[in-house]
């Protein structure tokens, strides 16, 4: 059993793995952009910052905990370069929150926010950069890529994909496929990882509402079964199978194998779907044979 004091207060770690967690056990709200404790750590953004009894400033989240450790998570010094971080971060960041997918629920947006960033004194300097449609879930946009590496530690520790990862250097420093190849033509599996851990609008899900609301408006357009699609002998087979044992019948719908028909001792109507096989209100009995046993009786 071991203690550090947290702003002044005595708290009991184990085996917590870095001082941020120790910090946050103690029920202190400390901001990051790229911790996760589901992958490894990054020490990108430098938000969780603190300050010891000597005056160093070093990374809570890459910090081992030591019994007697003394750290200061909310000085005017801390505040001032966390305020600072995000003001930078802004500064290299497309600011177009009130039209961004991620306005609302953006980390770095409710960060500006909590740390009084009202102005960003320094000028954007990156380039401009086209988005990546390629892939059919995803869309990336590298102008809001603050490289905190979250998608590239999801990707490649959560899945073990590693369709994405950091090229160049310094302020050149972009995240991106190998190449800047379309991100469809990697070994993506679109499972969406990466904009489940992205904290910014740099990687969203690509919506088709649009594409859905013009084929709802479309009134040629019908819905029908993959399976009849798939197999259209289904509905030749009904067919076959009502008159050769001198069932009543009409086919309703081409596209679904939609069937009336009726039974011989009292003319009851059923409904049959040749492509699934369903009879309605018959959850647990299904085939054109079935049905056939069921209109004879």
């Amino acid at each position: 059993m071991a203690y550090m004091t947290i702003d002044g207060r005595k708290v009991e770690f184990t085996d917590e793995k870095n001082v941020l967690s120790v910090i946050r056990k103690a029920g202190i709200s400390l901001p990051t952009l790229c911790y996760h404790s589901e992958v490894s750590t990054f020490g990108a953004c430098r938000l969780c910052t603190v300050e010891d009894d000597r005056g160093r400033t070093f990374s809570s989240c890459s910090e081992e905990p030591r019994d007697g450790m003394v750290v200061y998570t909310n000085t005017g010094r801390i505040k001032k370069y966390r305020k600072l971080i995000v003001e930078l971060l802004l500064a290299a960041h497309c600011r177009d929150c009130t039209t961004c997918v991620k306005s609302g629920e953006c980390v770095l947006q409710e960060l500006a926010h909590r740390m009084g960033v009202t102005n960003v004194r320094f000028q954007n300097t990156r380039e401009l950069r086209p988005l990546d449609t390629s892939s059919p879930s995803i869309v990336r946009d590298p102008n809001k890529c603050i490289l905190c590496g979250d998608c590239v530690r999801a990707c490649e520790e959560i899945q073990g994909i590693g369709a994405l990862g950091f090229a160049f250097r310094g302020t050149d420093a972009m995240v991106m496929p190998a190449f800047n190849k379309p991100i469809a033509e990697t070994d993506c599996v679109n499972c969406g990882q990466c904009r489940v851990y992205c904290p910014t609008g740099a990687i969203s899900i690509k919506t088709h509402m649009d594409e859905v609301w013009d084929a709802l408006k479309n009134h040629a357009k019908q819905v029908h079964s993959e399976r009849v699609a798939k197999n259209p002998d289904r509905i030749a087979y009904a067919i076959q199978q009502f008159e050769a044992h001198g069932i009543e019948y009409q086919l309703k719908n081409e596209q679904t194998g939609h069937f009336h028909c009726w039974r011989k001792s009292d003319d009851k109507l059923f409904q049959f779907y040749a492509g699934t096989g369903t009879i309605q209100g018959f959850s647990q009995v299904r085939g054109i044979h079935s049905l056939i046993q069921m209109l004879e009786g």
